[in-house]
């Protein structure tokens, strides 16, 4: 691009003025000489137009890990009410001697004067069972310990229902009673009693 100084465009004002001046007079010429400088100037000292670039897209940058959700047990299980009567006797503990065991130890400084440990037990639908898929298991400390008898599991599962609680898992205190030695000589084994309803 051509760069024209302020003394070309003085110069060419000064032709187009004289050459206007043959053909008006010299107050129009000079006026016409002006504007024609300023118009020169002003084009030729416009800067070039630049091209527009493409928009590059932003890349998101965030690194925010998505927030981990909480369990809902046990805060979101249902908790029957407490009667402080603990008849309602499971089934099975005899298969579970073990685990009573390992808990009566965890749990050794809670025990009461006749030697029984209450503690939170964890109702549970088990629908997967191999051998009954209305059965329902009691876990505590995350440990099985019994199960329903096969009778009382269907009456808790209507009972559930009832209270619009269907295949939900629940929680009620339970008490463990310690094994004690009987007349033969041998342990009774540890025995699990609910403190919910029993059922007639």
């Amino acid at each position: 691009m051509m760069v024209v100084s302020n003394r070309m465009l003085i110069g060419i004002s000064l032709l187009i003025a004289i050459f206007f001046l043959s053909l008006t007079n010299f107050f129009s010429a000079l006026i016409l000489a002006a504007i024609i400088t300023g118009l020169i100037m002003a084009i030729t000292n416009r800067p070039p137009v630049q091209p527009d670039k493409p928009h590059s897209k932003q890349r998101n940058t965030r690194t925010d890990k998505p927030e981990k959700k909480e369990s809902a047990a046990p805060n979101g299980v249902f908790e029957w009410p407490e009667l402080n009567e603990f008849q309602f006797d499971i089934s099975d503990e005899s298969r579970y001697q073990a685990s009573l065991s390992k808990i009566i130890k965890q749990q050794k400084n809670n025990r009461n004067k006749a030697g029984e440990l209450a503690l939170n037990a964890f109702i549970i639908p088990e629908d997967s069972n191999p051998s009954d898929d209305k059965a329902v298991r009691v876990d505590i400390d995350k440990l099985t310990v019994g199960y329903f008898s096969k009778k009382d599991a269907r009456s808790f599962r209507r009972r559930l229902a009832a209270k619009k609680l269907r295949n939900q898992v629940t929680q009620c205190m339970a008490r463990i009673i310690e094994s004690r030695t009987l007349g033969n000589g041998k342990a009774s084994g540890y025995s699990v009693a609910l403190d919910i309803k029993p059922f007639k």
